[in-house]
């Protein structure tokens, strides 16, 4: 695959997905003659040999010769032109025509002129195909210069703010070719880079025309694993063609001609049909007045509109206009005695000049309802949902389905009729037949209403298409809090306010006489606490400039959510050891403030609760890792319980919170008890902070004080509930054993402490690993692979998921045999985990085999994983072989490794007896939630 000049060659599954997704059969019926196709960046031919070999599925062999010949396709690199033309040749397609040519030389290709003698070229003319199916090139420079000026002349988007040397829109220009290149009512899919729907400048106007000319059917939006290491983020428009007429030696949308004359008319109710359909119903969307309304348009604005939220936007945002500058410092201005009838005169137009676009706009797009699919965001799950993945392995370099026969919910090969298949449904959409969506395909297709995928809210109506509509009836059915008993609020009426803030001028630094700057990564989304080991500062002077503006600055009764990137949707609440600190939010934060602390943890409780990241995640828009816009958090319906039900979930929740951060913290206390055991014994050293045993089991027996081992009974018998063991009674006493070994934990520990050995006085003698055994580097994952564990397949593979000890598959054909070490390379850099069994390792691993009777490879795990390991590499770092080859470790007898890890083992049972409490604990906050707010 090749990424050059904005080329992305499409795998011939997308093409196929998007030819079963089209109504060919209904197409190809109602049409006497053959249907004009064609790609106008064809490639390799991979969407006109798709589309000619489907073709066959309905028509005879005598039909498909006619159709081939309407077959076009257009190809500016003149070797990718050959290519398809010889494809074309090798599918017995040899009619199809193939021009090597830039595809948005307009004026050329409508104009061709043939040398006496030589055989007429086809000509590309406007509004004359039936179908367009395409990949364009995206991110081009420069393109524009390569164009003749009256092609350029052609399009809308070409003017004279364009730079032509620098402008890479090309995607774009592109769209504005279909719009140029289609008939009425003809069909399209296009795929271009997601950012098409919500970036702004030359895309605003080209959405303008995706609008005014085209409706829209669905809309697909593809993961980064579709186009393998390009990892760029695409959707696929599926479009059809509104009807147009001749206006002024050019066509034109009716619907687009007809409603702006309708807009900009006097008198707006001398069409009853635009004035009782359209005006009302976008009335009633922004909550206006309809009579009220319609004098605004007319010229009069009423103080009862003035008053609402939308227009005092729009006020503060006219006083930042240049106009509104301009008008106060004009003369006819100063010398005025009514300055503030010509300001109301100016905001007047201002807010007009939106208001008409925004109901154009909305009137273009009502009665539009979207199919929206979306690939899983989970790289596992992407792959599943496409049916295939990209392989870099030498030697078997490409693309790689996953079953055979090909298996994937876009559609199933030679059945584009499978009405389990997603393609069925756009094809329905087409027809206008699609009515519910089948229960297994709700994970990835919902309906929305266009207009619920615009912000009309917004001052700047920059028409961007969100995929996550907030206010569609699709939407609020998976709003996760739907059925509960309470009304539903927006989070905008229940919070006092919702504040952002911006990144200090001269960025963050350490700063004596500074203010903590609070980001995501000061979240700790697991606690909801916010954590300060590595605070950021920025200059008093400028915590203190916002706090002047009441703006960005941390109080009380705060809740902090990150809005952007990998952390997206993380919460955590201002508690009682924060205040008093001077602290502001930095421009990844969303600050929520509430009045009163019943109400700000009651309002933690339900968005850090599982429902509530649903509820966030939800709202996520953009490319890439994405983000929630203010508009979208303030749009988030929860449940505005009675007072009182608010105080009650939060005492609950309280106590069940005090159980979890009792037994987080005596897990960090163990785990700082195992590196106190080995500074003890000499195994690792103190530098300069050591761990005080005493002091650590002391710390320890105060927090199991605090546990409340009746709810910690009641959790063991949940867990008992849901195991899959079949002998629930020996299960049973097994965790009885278990729970009887944590309570008496601190005794066996202190006579087992007894009984460890003091080290030399000039320490234990080191050794360097690649003495002490065989050191080998992991390799690809074997081709005998399962993701599920069979008879046939049951020797593990140990992978890159190290640090929960997984399996990533398994072979039948293990490559080390022996007891060995496995040591992560790359990721998280040292991580040790001693293996007894056959396994495979792979990439990203180191393997140690210890020679016999000196190494206790649980000693090495637990020294290794409490050490730190220098490794190589900036960008990527790893642990190469030599690296770990030359580490030193102490080497104490054998008897002496097993002593230390005993006491150890005996440590990490705790562990273990505690980390699943923390999960079965976080249930029980939902448990709570679900009591109050539902039953």
């Amino acid at each position: 695959m090749k990424q050059d000049e904005g080329q992305f060659f499409t795998p011939i599954q997308i093409c196929e997905f998007i030819m079963y997704s089209l109504p060919l059969q209904e197409m190809l019926s109602k049409n006497s003659k053959a249907l004009r196709v064609i790609d106008y960046a064809c490639g390799a031919g991979h969407f006109l040999n798709t589309y000619a070999n489907e073709l066959k599925r309905y028509l005879t062999e005598e039909e498909l010769k006619e159709h081939y010949k309407n077959i076009y396709g257009i190809e500016k690199e003149y070797r990718l032109s050959k290519v398809s033309k010889v494809s074309s040749a090798m599918y017995g397609q040899n009619e199809i025509n193939i021009l090597y040519a830039d595809a948005l030389a307009s004026f050329e290709l409508a104009n061709i002129s043939n040398l006496e003698g030589e055989k007429a070229k086809p000509q590309i003319e406007s509004n004359n195909f039936d179908l367009l199916i395409a990949n364009p090139p995206y991110s081009v420079k420069g393109f524009l210069e390569t164009l003749s000026d009256k092609s350029k002349n052609t399009y809308k988007l070409f003017n004279d703010d364009i730079n032509i040397e620098t402008n890479s829109a090309i995607e774009c220009f592109f769209i504005e070719r279909a719009n140029q290149i289609l008939k009425d009512n003809a069909k399209a899919a296009i795929i271009l880079p997601s950012s098409i729907l919500n970036k702004d400048s030359i895309y605003k106007n080209t959405r303008e025309i995706l609008f005014q000319n085209f409706d829209f059917i669905a809309i697909v939006e593809l993961g980064s694993c579709t186009f393998g290491a390009t990892g760029t983020n695409t959707i696929i428009l599926f479009l059809r063609k509104k009807e147009t007429f001749k206006q002024e030696n050019h066509l034109i949308s009716q619907d687009y001609s007809l409603i702006k004359e309708r807009i900009e008319a006097e008198n707006l109710k001398d069409n009853e049909n635009f004035y009782q359909n359209y005006l009302s119903a976008y009335c009633d969307f922004r909550k206006f007045d309809k009579e009220l309304y319609e004098n605004f348009l007319n010229g009069s604005l009423d103080s009862k509109l003035a008053e609402l939220e939308a227009f005092k936007d729009y006020r503060n945002a006219f006083e930042q206009t240049s106009d509104y500058k301009k008008l106060k410092e004009s003369k006819i201005y100063k010398e005025s005695k009514d300055k503030k009838s010509l300001e109301d005169k100016a905001f007047l137009a201002y807010t007009q000049a939106i208001e008409k676009d925004k109901l154009l706009y909305f009137c273009l797009s009502l009665n539009q309802e979207v199919l929206i699919i979306k690939s899983p965001s989970d790289i596992k799950e992407q792959k599943k949902f496409l049916g295939y993945e990209w392989s870099n392995r030498k030697g078997d370099e490409g693309l790689k389905e996953l079953h055979e026969p090909y298996l994937s919910p876009l559609f199933e090969r030679d059945n584009p009729q499978n009405e389990t298949k997603l393609n069925t449904l756009i094809c329905k959409a087409f027809l206008k037949t699609l009515s519910d969506i089948p229960k297994d395909l709700q994970s990835y297709a919902s309906k929305a209403r266009l207009v619920d995928m615009m912000d009309f809210e917004k001052v700047e109506f920059n028409k961007a298409i969100s995929l996550n509509p907030s206010n569609s009836t699709q939407s609020e059915m998976s709003n996760p809090f739907v059925n509960s008993k309470f009304e539903l609020v927006r989070l905008k009426d229940f919070v006092l306010d919702i504040q952002a803030a911006k990144r200090p001028s001269g960025g963050v630094g350490k700063y004596e006489n500074g203010a903590l700057s609070l980001g995501g990564e000061h979240i700790d989304n697991k606690s909801g606490y916010i954590k300060l080991d590595n605070p950021k500062y920025v200059p008093i002077e400028f915590y203190e400039s916002f706090a002047l503006q009441d703006k960005g600055i941390v109080k009380q009764f705060d809740i902090l959510i990150c809005k952007d990137g990998a952390l997206t949707g993380k919460i955590a609440m201002v508690r009682n050891e924060f205040i008093g600190k001077s602290a502001m939010i930095n421009e990844h934060i969303f600050l929520l403030r509430c009045d009163n602390i019943a109400k700000q943890k009651y309002l933690f409780y339900i968005l850090h609760s599982y429902s509530g990241q649903q509820a966030l995640k939800s709202k996520i828009t953009g490319s890439a890792q994405g983000g929630i816009n203010k508009t979208n958090l303030e749009s988030i319906l929860i449940p505005n319980a009675d007072f009182e039900i608010q105080k009650q979930i939060v005492a609950e929740c309280e106590k069940v919170e005090e159980q979890y951060n009792t037994i987080r913290m005596s897990v960090e206390e163990y785990q700082n008890l195992i590196k106190a055991i080995l500074q003890k014994c000499g195994i690792i050293d103190d530098n300069g902070g050591g761990y005080e045993l005493n002091s650590i089991l002391e710390n320890l027996q105060k927090l199991e004080f605090k546990l409340d081992f009746n709810l910690l009974l009641s959790l063991i018998e949940e867990q008992i509930s849901h195991s899959e063991v079949l002998v629930e009674e020996t299960q049973s006493k097994e965790r009885e054993q278990d729970f009887n070994a944590f309570k008496n934990f601190s005794k066996t520990i202190q006579e087992l402490l007894q009984t460890l050995p003091e080290p030399p006085q000039n320490g234990w003698e080191k050794e360097k690993i690649k003495n002490i055994g065989l050191l080998s580097a992991g390799g690809d994952k074997p081709k005998e692979f399962s993701e599920f564990k069979t008879q046939k397949f049951s020797v593990p593979i140990y992978a890159n998921a190290v640090g929960n000890k997984g399996l990533y598959g398994w072979t039948i054909k293990p490559t080390i045999t022996q007891k060995a070490l496995t040591v992560l390379a790359r990721g998280t850099i040292g991580y040790a985990v001693a293996r007894f069994e056959p396994f495979v390792p792979i990439v990203r691993l180191i393997t140690l085999i210890p020679k016999e009777k000196i190494l206790n490879l649980k000693f090495a795990e637990i020294l290794i994983n409490n050490s730190e390991i220098k490794n190589s590499g900036s960008n990527i770092p790893q642990l190469t072989i030599p690296e770990f080859s030359n580490y030193q470790i102490p080497l104490p007898p054998l008897e002496i490794q097993e002593k230390i890890v005993q006491s150890i083992e005996l440590v990490e049972q705790q562990i273990d007896f505690l980390n699943p409490k923390l999960e079965f604990l976080e249930k029980e906050k939902e448990k709570i939630l679900q009591k109050y707010l539902f039953s």
